[in-house]
C-alpha cells in the first residue's frame, strides 16, 4: 500500500491510497469466505459450499460489497498513518467494477483541524456589575408582580394611559388593504384585540397605542402611521399608512391592595418580606447575568485573538444549522416564507459570520478542555439532560429514550456539555474587575459554542 498527501490548504487535503493486486485479492478473498459461511445454498451444508458456486451464485453482490470495503481499507489506512484530525470527507473518488488482483487508487479530499498555538487563557481579564438589587430594581420587580395579579374593570369614559383597551383596526396604504400587501395580520388588521393605552413597548403599530387614549367606547377614528425605512417587512418599509379604528371597550387597570388573603396567595406573611425576597431575586438574576457577561467576554477574547484557518466544511454545515434555525423561528413569528426568501442572500451572509466564530470557538474549546484534561462525568450528562428535559417539558427518562435512537444529538449534547464545563473552567480562572453599572461593558456579541 502508497499513501501520498497534496495540501490544498492548512485545513484540507488531497489523500490517495493506492491499494496492490495482493491486497485486492486478499480483501476479494476474505469476502467470499465470509458469504460462504452465511450462505444457504441448496444441497450444502452452511459453510460448505464451493468457493467457486459460492463466487458465481452471490457475484453482483460480492462485487458491490468488494468497492465498499476496498475503499473503507484505504480511507483507514491513509488516515491512520498521517495522523490526521479529521473534520469531515468532502469528496471520495467513485470507486466502481473493481476486479479482484487488480491494483486499485483511491483518492479522498477531506478536512482537517488546525494546528493552534493557544494564547494565555487562564487569567482573562474580565469585568462584572454589583449584584446588590437597588431600591428601583425591587420596586420594578413588585409592581411586575401587581401587574400580573390586577383587575381590569370596564370604564364609561375615554382611555387614559395604562388602561387597556379593546378595539379594531383596518390599516391601508394609498387606499389598497395592507393585508393585500403583506400575511403579517398585526400590521395589516385585527378584529378584535387588546392593547394597553400608551404603552411605548408593546408589538405592533405604536401610533395606534398612542392614538388611543383619549377614545372612548363606540369612538370612531384615522390614525396614521410611517413605517421605519429599516422595518422588518420589505413590503411596508417607509411606507405611508392609514389605520381606520373602532374602540369596543375600555377597562381601567386596578392593582390589588396587600391584603393578608394577598400576601398569603405569595406564600409572605407581609409586604416587608415580600420585597426581601425580591431582593434576594434580584440579585441572583445579576449574578447569573455577571456569569453570561463573563462568558461571553471570555469566548470574544479566545475568538479574537486566535488567528488560524477553519475546516470549510464544518463551516459550511454550521451555516446550514444556523440558517434553518432561523428560519424556522422567522416563520413562527409569523413572517412569511417568501418574504424569507428574498431576503435569504443577506440571511445567508449574516448566518456565516456567526458560523465561523461559533466553529472557531468551538474548536478552541475543544484544544483547551484537551490541555486540561476536562472530560465529561456522569454528573455532567446527567445535569444537562435534566435541563434539557425541562426546557421541553418531558420527562428526563423519555429524552435518554429518545438519545438512545439519535446518536448525532446525542453526540452534539455530550459536546455542548463539555464546552460547558470549559466556559465554567476559564470563568473561575478568569481575573474578575466589577466596575460601576453605568460603566460596563456591552453584551458580548459572541454565540455559545
Amino acid at each position: 500500500m502508497n499513501t501520498s498527501i497534496e495540501s490544498l490548504s492548512d485545513t484540507r487535503k488531497k489523500l490517495t491510497v493506492t491499494l496492490s493486486a495482493e491486497e485486492t485479492t486478499a480483501e476479494y478473498n476474505t469476502l467470499v469466505s465470509n458469504y460462504a459461511q452465511k450462505a444457504k445454498i441448496p444441497g450444502f451444508r452452511p459453510g460448505k459450499a464451493p468457493a467457486n458456486i459460492v463466487k458465481t451464485r452471490f457475484k453482483k453482490d460480492i462485487a458491490e460489497d468488494l468497492s465498499g470495503a476496498l475503499q473503507r481499507k484505504a480511507y483507514s489506512a491513509g488516515t491512520t498513518e498521517h495522523k490526521f484530525h479529521i473534520a469531515g470527507v468532502v469528496e471520495a473518488s467513485d470507486v466502481k467494477d473493481i476486479k479482484a488482483g487488480e491494483e486499485l487508487e483511491c483518492s479522498f479530499t477531506i478536512d482537517v483541524y488546525p494546528e493552534i498555538d493557544l494564547v494565555d487563557y487562564k487569567g482573562i481579564e474580565t469585568t462584572s456589575t454589583d449584584t446588590d438589587a437597588t431600591d428601583a430594581e425591587v420596586e420594578d420587580a413588585l409592581q411586575n408582580i401587581l401587574n400580573q395579579r390586577a383587575e381590569y374593570n370596564p370604564v364609561e369614559r375615554a382611555a387614559e394611559k395604562g388602561d387597556y383597551v379593546r378595539l379594531s383596526y383596518t390599516g391601508t396604504i394609498d387606499g389598497q388593504k395592507i393585508s393585500e400587501i403583506t400575511e403579517n395580520a398585526m400590521y395589516s388588521e385585527q378584529a378584535s384585540t387588546w392593547e394597553e393605552a400608551g404603552n411605548e413597548h408593546a408589538p405592533g403599530v405604536p401610533a395606534i397605542v398612542t392614538g388611543i387614549i383619549g377614545m372612548a367606547k363606540e369612538d370612531k377614528k384615522d390614525i396614521p402611521y410611517t413605517f421605519p425605512d429599516d422595518f422588518e417587512d420589505d413590503a411596508l418599509k417607509g411606507k405611508e399608512a392609514s389605520y381606520a379604528v373602532e374602540i369596543m371597550e375600555v377597562r381601567e387597570k386596578t392593582l390589588p391592595e396587600f391584603t393578608e388573603e394577598f400576601l398569603k396567595s405569595l406564600e409572605v406573611e407581609s409586604e416587608e418580606q415580600l420585597r426581601e425576597r425580591i431582593n434576594q431575586q434580584v440579585s441572583q438574576q445579576k449574578e447569573q447575568q455577571n456569569i453570561q457577561s463573563i462568558r461571553g467576554q471570555i469566548q470574544d477574547f479566545l475568538i479574537g485573538n486566535h488567528t488560524f484557518e477553519l475546516p470549510q466544511s464544518i463551516i459550511d454545515q454550521e451555516r446550514n444549522n444556523m440558517l434553518i434555525e432561523f428560519m424556522q423561528q422567522q416563520m413562527q413569528r409569523g413572517v412569511p416564507e417568501d418574504q424569507l426568501r428574498e431576503r435569504e442572500e443577506d440571511i445567508i451572509k449574516q448566518a456565516g459570520g456567526a458560523a465561523e466564530n461559533r466553529v472557531k470557538l468551538q474548536i478552541l474549546l475543544s484544544e483547551i478542555a484537551d490541555k486540561e484534561s476536562i472530560t465529561l462525568e456522569q454528573q455532567d450528562m446527567s445535569s444537562i439532560i435534566y435541563q434539557e428535559a425541562m426546557s421541553r417539558q418531558i420527562a428526563p427518562d423519555q429524552l435518554v429514550k429518545e438519545l438512545q435512537k439519535d446518536r448525532e444529538r446525542l453526540n452534539n449534547l455530550q459536546q455542548a456539555a463539555l464546552f460547558n464545563k470549559v466556559l465554567e473552567f476559564l470563568t473561575n480562572e478568569a481575573k474578575v474587575t466589577e466596575v460601576a453599572t453605568t460603566d460596563a461593558i456591552a453584551e458580548p456579541a459572541s454565540s455559545e459554542a
